[in-house]
């Protein structure tokens, strides 16, 4: 292009991201990704508990979807709302990588074992803090890259989550040796 061709980018940071570097740009004595993280964290905690009931409904009931009442409608562009505020925030906060894994990842190994919506955001915040913590202490571990490492442990955890599910429900057994 005319105007894009001496345009550097920097694939580290637009990428990768480096939530290593998320400290320094402060605002009020803490990280400006602190608070646009907490906004998003109290607009989709306040949403949740508004509109569990009504979500439920309008994403799960298959056969009323073509029918969107103008309160259905309502709902739905709020929770477009709230993913686009999240996605942007998160995608400025800790590059495309990171964000990516973590919302792909979680959620496909959390409905592998939930049975309905409730448990299906429980499962999947806890599979999303353990992939972090474990790819933190690997990173550390062997100086590599956050990001890439988050992506790797989520694959990983949802490869043997769903090769273990699948050999569950045949009734076979994951033979563990010891030593």
């Amino acid at each position: 292009s005319l105007y894009y061709r001496n345009v550097h980018l920097d694939t580290d940071m637009v990428l990768m991201g480096n939530p290593f570097l998320i400290p320094f740009r402060r605002t009020l004595g803490m990280p400006v990704a602190f608070w646009k993280m907490l906004f998003c964290l109290v607009l989709n905690t306040a949403f949740l508990l508004i509109s569990c009931r009504p979500m439920k409904k309008l994403l799960f009931e298959g056969e009323e979807a073509g029918q969107m009442s103008k309160s259905q409608r309502r709902l739905h562009y709020a929770l477009l709302f709230c993913i686009v505020i999240t996605s942007i925030s998160s995608f400025d906060t800790v590059g495309g990588i990171l964000t990516i894994s973590l919302f792909v990842a979680p959620i496909a190994v959390a409905r592998l074992y939930s049975r309905n919506l409730r448990e299906c955001i429980l499962y999947s915040i806890a599979f999303a803090l353990l992939h972090a913590i474990v790819a933190l202490i690997l990173s550390f571990r062997f100086n590599i890259s956050l990001s890439g490492c988050c992506a790797f442990v989520g694959m990983l955890d949802g490869l043997i989550q769903n090769e273990w599910k699948k050999a569950h429900r045949k009734g076979a057994t994951i033979p563990i040796k010891a030593g």
